[in-house]
């Protein structure tokens, strides 16, 4: 009779787990983490063998195509700006009043030296709309969903990730990166969501380049505004370069 029960939980035990099929999932994940526009600020504190570095940040967010962000500490890199525009970034350093562009590739690379890639940092695409999505049966458990998610397009950083989202809250919690080699590129860990509206936004993240050794950054999230108002003159080379 015990040999019964448990070859009954094993078959039944798919179908109670997953209610939702795995892109129904992640559909509601992606609802409710995207948004037409964003501003906030950040805190990076950049763990790197026995150093720490800190950055603090104003973001602005527009659409998925549009991204501003401005460093405004520590005072030697104060005023340097970061414009992305679909899949091309510009950065203008105001030591040398000079713009530089990137893209391809380059957009992969750490961004000042954190775990972060530019990519990373700017970009808002749903999930859904980028990845074939199936549930990991294996690492899914009482109280955690796993999703593994594969590239449908060869354009995207990273060709999978795995996404662990709690079943308490529908949240994730942790999301790692891999290289279509199936190489582990980058971890990152979410946590303290605070909701605005129908949007949930991690307060803080732990980003680790599992490519180098001994590094991780810490990312803490401020004054955090959902639907603000930005107006397109800000998303504009000319905007880079202005005097403030």
């Amino acid at each position: 009779m015990k040999m019964l029960y448990n070859i009954i939980v094993v078959i039944l035990f798919p179908v109670l787990v997953f209610s939702m099929t795995a892109d129904e999932l992640l559909q509601h994940i992606d609802n409710r983490r995207f948004y037409e526009s964003i501003s906030y600020k950040a805190i990076m504190k950049i763990h790197f063998e026995n150093e720490t570095l800190e950055k603090h940040l104003n973001i602005y967010v527009k659409g998925n195509k549009k991204a501003y962000l401005e460093i405004v500490y520590p005072p030697e890199e104060k005023g340097t700006r970061y414009l992305k525009l679909k899949d091309a970034m510009w950065i203008y350093f105001p030591t040398a009043d000079d713009v530089i562009r990137i893209s391809g590739h380059m957009l992969r690379q750490s961004m000042f030296g954190s775990d972060l890639s530019y990519e990373d940092a700017s970009s808002v695409k749903k999930l859904g709309d980028l990845y074939n999505t199936t549930y990991d049966t294996s690492l899914s458990n009482d109280t955690m969903y796993v999703l593994d998610l594969t590239a449908k397009k060869k354009d995207v950083s990273y060709y999978k990730r795995k996404l662990y989202i709690k079943k308490d809250g529908l949240l994730i919690g942790k999301m790692e990166l891999y290289a279509r080699s199936g190489k582990l590129l980058r971890t990152m860990e979410f946590g303290e969501y605070k909701k605005y509206g129908s949007i949930y936004v991690p307060m803080k993240m732990e980003v680790k380049d599992e490519v180098r050794e001994n590094s991780y950054t810490d990312i803490i999230l401020l004054n955090v505004k959902i639907g603000v108002i930005l107006p397109d003159r800000m998303f504009t080379k000319s905007y880079l370069r202005r005097k403030s």
